[in-house]
């Protein structure tokens, strides 16, 4: 008999333990319900043209999934492409003048042989007073001086050499970027919603060439009573409930975002909405649900 009564305190206890550990989707934890809850859109938007010019191919039509990053669309880019051939070879020559030594190595040598004619002369003066007229040495120090000078014009001539590399590398990043911008891709995973341009037909910077939702995550929004908000909500798991065909509802979870500063002045009830994962894309934006929020 005791032995009974021992295996049924250990057995409490370990129901005890066990029910702490429970996530806050059981009876041990308050909820708080959210009213008029309905999925909506978290993100959409109007993919625009960035260049101008004809549209020479529009790769998706309405309802196609992609992904961040794939084309939707190009547009006729021949002019580009030249602009960066031309800018490749601007490049490589700049870059032939930059790295060019010689000049700066003739100089070098006319300016050694002019030091060495200038020394002799010095020499020669040293020994022999009048060996070396005036009018030669002033000669030879021209000499010297105007080698030395073409050193210091090759050697400048190299550094703008070497900025005019850099900028016609930054004409080619240029060139680059608006080649890049003839493509049209995806800003983020969605859903084609609305496509309203079409091949052959001319676009403007700015005008909207196909329309896209985001589905992997949606937003359940609805109201709360006012009162029953007594700490941060943010960041609080919800339990969301939908019934995506008659009679069979599925449960999702998330956690709450935004949680509105401002409280209805009939309702008293304040405007919240969770980020729900919905990576299946079975729930639907417009879909009702119920949703409660876990209070630990």
């Amino acid at each position: 008999m005791n032995s009974r009564i021992h295996h049924h305190r250990i057995l409490f206890g370990l129901l005890c333990s066990a029910a702490a550990w429970l996530p806050c989707a059981t009876a041990i934890c308050e909820s708080i319900a959210v009213e008029s809850v309905h999925l909506k859109l978290i993100r959409e938007i109007e993919v625009p043209a960035r260049e101008a010019g004809v549209l020479a191919n529009v790769t998706v039509k309405e309802g196609a999934v992609v992904k961040q990053g794939e084309t939707i669309a190009s547009i006729v880019d021949d002019e580009a492409q030249l602009a960066l051939a031309r800018a490749q070879l601007d490049l490589q020559v700049a870059e032939k003048k930059a790295e060019a030594k010689h000049e700066v190595r003739q100089a070098q040598a006319e300016h050694t042989v002019a030091s060495r004619n200038l020394q002799r002369a010095k020499d020669s003066v040293a020994k022999f007073e009048r060996s070396v007229s005036p009018a030669e040495m002033d000669r030879f120090q021209l000499q010297a001086d105007q080698t030395q000078l073409a050193i210091e014009k090759a050697e400048f001539a190299r550094q703008l050499a070497r900025l005019e590399s850099s900028t016609r590398n930054n004409d080619l990043q240029a060139a680059k970027q608006r080649l890049n911008r003839h493509t049209i891709v995806a800003p983020f995973p969605g859903m084609v919603a609305e496509v309203q341009r079409f091949r052959g037909e001319w676009v403007e910077p700015g005008q909207t060439v196909v329309r896209m939702i985001r589905l992997d995550q949606l937003k359940a929004e609805g109201f709360v009573d006012a009162s029953k908000i007594q700490s941060d909500l943010r960041g609080m798991r919800v339990q969301l409930t939908v019934e995506l065909t008659p009679g069979k509802t599925e449960m999702y979870t998330g956690k709450i975002v935004f949680v509105s500063a401002e409280v209805e002045p009939v309702s008293r009830q304040s405007r919240i909405w969770a980020e729900i994962d919905n990576k299946d894309q079975r729930l639907k934006p417009g879909l009702p649900a119920s949703m409660k929020i876990l209070v630990p």
